[in-house]
């Protein structure tokens, strides 16, 4: 994980996340508080961010921040190893 990824992980921990006697990371900050469960909790959450700001976007779910973090990180000089790796993309050769 990436230094800041682990930074924003940690402040969420600490400043952010509701406080419930439960061994999970990532909760609902919206009541009912509840854990994010299912693959389809981040989808939803980046669907309704999008939809509320009005952004017109192809792919409107997680499959869109992985797009941008990608794009980002290509125009940063990464390479695409670098890339996929972070992404855990399989290795191919």
């Amino acid at each position: 994980m990436p230094q800041d990824a682990g930074d924003a992980v940690l402040a969420y921990l600490d400043q952010a996340r509701p406080h419930v006697a439960d061994g999970r990371i990532f909760f609902m900050s919206n009541a009912p508080i509840r854990p994010l469960t299912g693959s389809s909790a981040v989808s939803d959450i980046v669907r309704s961010a999008i939809r509320k700001a009005g952004i017109p976007a192809q792919s409107n779910g997680a499959n869109l921040l992985r797009h941008s973090a990608a794009t980002a990180m290509l125009r940063g000089g990464a390479t695409l190893d670098t890339v996929g790796a972070v992404l855990r993309h399989p290795h191919r050769t």
